[in-house]
C-alpha cells in the first residue's frame, strides 16, 4: 500500500489541507499541538472510521455553520488506485481507472469492512504493525492480551493455511458423504448379471413370435388387394342399384306433381273467369267505402264539438260558484307589528329579571364572603384568648423569659374584648346573610311581569296565525278562479266557428252499401291473382315433365353401367363385400398380433438395455467409490499437513521476531542491548551482559517497542504474498535522549530500502537529515487553523 493524496476538510485543526505523498521517507514536522498527528488520525479515519474520541470532537470547532468533517484518501495497492471518502455520516470506496471512477462500496460499516478485506488487516492489526500512533508505541496492544499469537498469525497470513485446511476437511467430508450415497442402493453384481441374461432370453422369444406374425401378415397382404378391388366394384354395383331405385321413386313423385300442377291450372282458369265478372262490383264497393270513411271523420268531429260545449258549460257553472266563494272571503290584515312589539316586551322583561337575579346573587355572595371573614376573625380571636390564658398559667414568656402574669392579664382582657367584638360582627353578618337568603319581592314582581309578557306574545301569535290562514284560504280561492278562467278560455279557443254540418242519413246509406257489397269484395280478394297462379301451374307442370325425361335417361345409363360390373345379382355383390370385410378383419388382427409382438420385443429390449445400464452403472459407481475414497484420503492428509504447517509457522514466529528485533535493538542502543526475548504472550525482556533485565526505563521501553514493531513490519512484508510497502511512525522520539534519537534516525535511514514509503511524524527537526521530503505543519493563531506546506517556517523556537 502506498499513499498518494490526503485531503482534510474541517477535520480537527485542518480546515482545508491537501497533502501529496511521494515514495521514500516523508517527514511531517511541526510544533506540538500544530496538527501533525491529525494527519495519521485522518488516514485511520478514512480507512477504518476510527478516531481518538467521539465523533463530535473531530469537527473543526470554529468552522462556519459547524460544517461536517470530511476526509479523502487516495492510495495504490497491487498496482491499482483507490479513493476513500468518509465523513461523520457517509463513506465510499471507489476504484480509479484513469479518468473513470467505479464505486465499490458505500456506507460507514460497509466501507470499513471493504478496507479490512482490501488490506487484509483490521484496525488493531494495522496500528500494531505498520502504523504506530502517538502514545501508542507499545508492542501488540490488542483488546485481548491472550489473542496476540492469533492476531500475529492473521497479520502474517497464516490464517490462509487454516482456511485451506478447513476447505480440505469440508471436501473430504463431502467425498465421504458422496461415497455413502453411492454405496446406498448399488445392488448385487451377480443378480444384475442374471437379470441381463433373463432379459436376453425374453428378447429372443419375442423376436421369434414377431417373425411368425410378420409371415402371417404377408400372406394376408397378398389376398387383400384383389379382394379389396372386388369389394369396391360390389360397393359401386350396390350404389348404382340404389340410385336406380331412387330415380324410380322420384319418377313416381314427378308424375304426381304433374297431375297436381295440371289440376291447379284448371282451377286457376275458372277463378280468372269469375274474377272478371266481379270487377264492376268491386269498384262500386271501393267508392262506397271511401265515402263512408269521409263521413266517419265528419261524425267524429261533430261528436267532439258536442263534448267540448258540454265541458264549457260545466266550467262556466264552476267559475260562477268560485267567484261567489271568493267574494265571501274578505282580506284580513296580518301585520307583524304587534307580534314584534310583544316579542320585544318579552325580551325586555327577561333582561330585567336576569339583571335583578344576578344582582341579588352577587349581593348574597358578598354577604357570604363577609360572614366567612367574620367567622375566620372570630376563630383567630378565640385562639389568641386561649394563648393568653395559657401564658398566664405558665407565668413566664416563652420568647423573652419575663413574667407574664401582669402583662398577660392586660393582654387577656384586651383579647377577650376583641373576641366579644368579633362575635358581635359575626352575628350581624349572619343576620344580614339570613335576610338575603329569601328571594326579594322585586324578583317576584319581575317574574309576574315576564309571565304576563309571555301570555301577551302567545295571544298575538295566535291572532297572527289565524289571519295568515284566512289570507291563505282567500289566495287559494283566487287561484282556483284564475285556473277556471284560463281553462274556459282555452276550451273556447278550441271550439271551431266554421265546421261543416254532419249528415247522418248519408252516413247510413253509405254504410248499407258497403255491407251489401262486402261478400263480393271478399270473393274478389280471394280470387285475386288467379291469372298468375294459372301461369305458374302451367310452368311447373312443363318443368316437371322435363325433369322426368332427364331422370329416365339417367336411369337407362345407370342400368347399363351396373350390368357392366359383372355381378349376377345384388346378393352376389353383397357376398363379395362380406368376404372382403372378413379378410380386412383378419388383416387387422394380424396387424395387432404383429404390433403386440413388436412392442413386446421392444419392451424386452428396453428391459435388457436397462439391466445392462444398471450393471454398467454399478461398475461405474464401484470405480467412482474407489476414486472418491482415494481423493478423500488425500484431502484429509492435506488438511492435516496444512494444520501442522500452520503450527510449525506459528512456533517459528517468536524466534524469527526475536532475531529481527534483537538486530534492531542492538543498532538502536549501540550494542548495549544485543538480545531481546519474547515469552508466550510476546512480552519482551532485554538481555544485558547475558543477564535478563525485566525492568528498564520509559525511554528504553519505547526503543524496545520500536525495534519489535520494525521487526514485525519486516516479517509481515516477507510472509504476506503482497508487500504493505508502508510504515507510519508518530512521535517515536518523544522519550529518547540525543544518542538514542540519533540511533533511531540511522536505523530509519537503513530500512528505507525495505519500505517503499515511510511517514515519520515528529516535532524533532533532525528527522530532515534522513527524510527524502519534508512537510511542515503550522497553526495560524488568528484563524486557529492548520496549514501544511513543503517550505520550512520559522517555528524552531517553538519545537521544545
Amino acid at each position: 500500500m502506498k499513499l498518494r493524496r490526503l485531503r482534510l476538510e474541517n477535520f480537527r485543526q485542518h480546515v482545508d489541507s491537501l497533502i501529496r505523498f511521494e515514495d521514500g521517507m516523508t517527514a511531517i514536522v511541526g510544533p506540538n499541538g500544530s496538527g501533525k498527528s491529525t494527519v495519521l488520525e485522518a488516514i485511520t479515519f478514512a480507512l477504518y472510521g476510527q478516531q481518538r474520541s467521539n465523533k463530535d470532537t473531530i469537527r473543526f470547532y470554529w468552522s462556519e455553520n459547524r460544517k461536517r468533517a470530511r476526509v479523502e484518501l487516495e492510495f495504490e495497492l497491487d498496482g491499482k488506485r483507490y479513493l476513500l471518502e468518509r465523513s461523520e455520516a457517509e463513506a465510499s470506496l471507489s476504484h480509479l481507472d484513469g479518468k473513470e471512477r467505479h464505486e465499490l462500496s458505500r456506507g460507514l460499516r460497509e466501507v470499513t469492512l471493504a478496507s479490512e478485506k482490501l488490506l487484509s488487516l483490521s484496525y488493531e492489526q494495522f496500528k500494531n504493525s505498520f502504523c504506530a500512533e502517538q502514545k501508542g508505541l507499545a508492542f501488540l496492544e490488542f483488546k485481548s492480551m491472550g489473542a496476540r499469537q492469533d492476531e500475529i498469525a492473521r497479520m502474517l497470513g497464516f490464517d490462509r493455511l487454516k482456511g485451506a485446511a478447513l476447505i480440505a476437511k469440508e471436501r473430504a467430508k463431502s467425498l465421504r458423504d458422496k461415497v455413502s450415497g453411492l454405496q446406498m442402493g448399488t445392488g448385487n453384481e451377480e443378480e444384475l448379471i442374471r437379470h441381463v441374461a433373463e432379459a436376453k432370453t425374453r428378447v429372443e422369444v419375442a423376436t421369434d413370435e414377431a417373425a411368425k406374425a410378420s409371415v402371417q401378415k404377408d400372406s394376408l397382404e397378398k389376398r387383400f388387394k384383389p379382394a379389396q378391388d372386388l369389394s369396391e366394384k360390389a360397393t359401386n354395383y350396390l350404389d348404382i342399384l340404389g340410385r336406380e331405385t331412387a330415380l324410380f321413386e322420384q319418377a313416381k313423385a314427378f308424375r304426381q306433381a304433374v297431375n297436381v300442377a295440371e289440376t291447379e291450372a284448371v282451377a286457376a282458369k275458372g277463378d280468372a273467369q269469375v274474377l272478371a265478372l266481379l270487377i264492376p262490383k268491386e269498384q262500386e264497393y271501393q267508392a262506397a267505402e271511401t265515402k263512408l270513411a269521409e263521413l266517419a271523420v265528419a261524425r267524429e268531429a261533430h261528436q267532439g264539438r258536442i263534448e267540448l260545449r258540454t265541458q264549457i258549460d260545466h266550467l262556466q257553472k264552476e267559475l260562477i260558484k268560485a267567484k261567489a266563494s271568493l267574494a265571501a272571503l274578505k282580506p284580513v290584515d296580518a301585520s307583524e307589528t304587534g307580534l314584534a312589539e310583544a316579542e320585544k316586551a318579552l325580551a325586555e322583561r327577561k333582561r330585567e329579571l336576569e339583571e335583578a337575579e344576578r344582582a341579588w346573587r352577587a349581593d348574597l355572595q358578598d354577604r357570604q364572603s363577609t360572614l366567612d371573614r367574620c367567622e375566620e376573625r372570630l376563630r383567630a380571636a378565640t385562639q389568641l384568648v386561649a394563648e393568653a390564658e395559657k401564658a398566664i398559667e405558665l407565668g413566664v414568656c416563652s420568647e423573652c423569659g419575663q413574667s407574664t402574669i401582669e402583662v398577660g392579664t392586660k393582654r387577656l382582657t384586651q383579647r377577650q374584648s376583641d373576641l366579644a367584638e368579633r362575635g358581635n360582627e359575626r352575628e350581624a353578618a349572619r343576620a344580614t346573610h339570613a335576610l338575603l337568603t329569601e328571594r326579594p319581592k322585586e324578583l317576584a314582581k319581575l317574574l309576574a311581569a315576564l309571565e304576563q309578557a309571555q301570555r301577551a306574545l302567545a295571544e298575538t301569535q295566535n291572532a297572527s296565525a289565524e289571519a295568515a290562514r284566512a289570507n291563505q284560504e282567500r289566495a287559494r280561492e283566487q287561484a282556483r278562479v284564475d285556473d277556471l278562467e284560463r281553462d274556459l278560455a282555452k276550451l273556447n279557443s278550441l271550439l271551431p266557428t266554421d265546421a261543416a254540418p254532419f249528415n247522418a242519413d248519408e252516413f247510413t246509406r253509405a254504410q248499407a252499401l258497403v255491407n251489401a257489397r262486402k261478400v263480393d269484395h271478399e270473393t274478389f280478394l280471394r280470387l285475386s291473382g288467379s291469372d298468375k297462379r294459372l301461369a305458374l301451374s302451367e310452368s311447373r307442370a312443363e318443368e316437371t315433365r322435363k325433369i322426368m325425361a332427364e331422370a329416365k335417361a339417367l336411369y337407362t345409363e345407370l342400368k347399363v353401367e351396373r350390368q357392366a360390373l359383372g355381378f349376377a345379382s345384388e346378393g352376389a355383390a353383397r357376398e363379395a363385400i362380406m368376404a372382403f370385410q372378413e379378410l380386412h378383419t383378419e388383416r387387422q388382427v394380424a396387424d395387432k398380433v404383429l404390433l403386440g409382438a413388436s412392442q413386446l420385443t421392444q419392451a424386452y429390449q428396453q428391459n435388457l438395455t436397462a439391466a445392462e445400464t444398471k450393471l454398467a452403472e454399478y461398475r461405474g459407481r464401484a470405480d467412482e467409490i474407489k476414486r472418491s475414497k482415494a481423493e478423500g484420503a488425500m484431502y484429509e492428509l492435506t488438511a492435516k499437513e496444512l494444520l501442522q504447517l500452520r503450527e510449525r509457522l506459528n512456533r517459528s514466529i517468536r524466534p524469527d521476531l526475536e532475531a529481527r528485533a534483537s538486530d534492531n535493538l542492538n543498532l538502536l542502543t549501540n550494542g548495549r542491548y544485543p538480545v531481546v526475548t519474547l515469552d508466550e504472550n510476546f512480552n519482551p525482556t532485554v538481555i544485558e551482559d547475558e543477564i535478563a533485565k525485566p525492568v528498564i526505563s520509559g525511554g528504553e521501553e519505547d526503543v524496545v517497542a520500536l525495534a519489535l514493531r520494525l521487526a514485525l513490519s519486516e516479517l509481515i512484508q516477507e510472509r504476506q504474498g503482497r508487500p504493505m510497502s508502508l510504515l507510519i511512525l508518530d512521535e517515536v522520539f518523544g522519550s529518547l535522549d540525543a544518542d538514542r534519537r540519533q540511533a533511531v534516525l540511522e536505523r530509519l535511514a537503513a530500512i528505507k530500502t525495505r519500505f517503499e514509503q515511510i511517514l515519520v511524524i515528529s516535532h524533532i527537526e533532525e528527522i530532515n537529515q534522513v527524510a527524502d521530503q519534508c512537510l511542515y505543519v503550522t497553526r495560524d493563531s488568528r484563524s486557529r487553523a492548520c496549514e501544511v506546506t513543503d517550505a520550512p517556517r520559522e517555528f524552531a523556537s517553538t519545537l521544545f
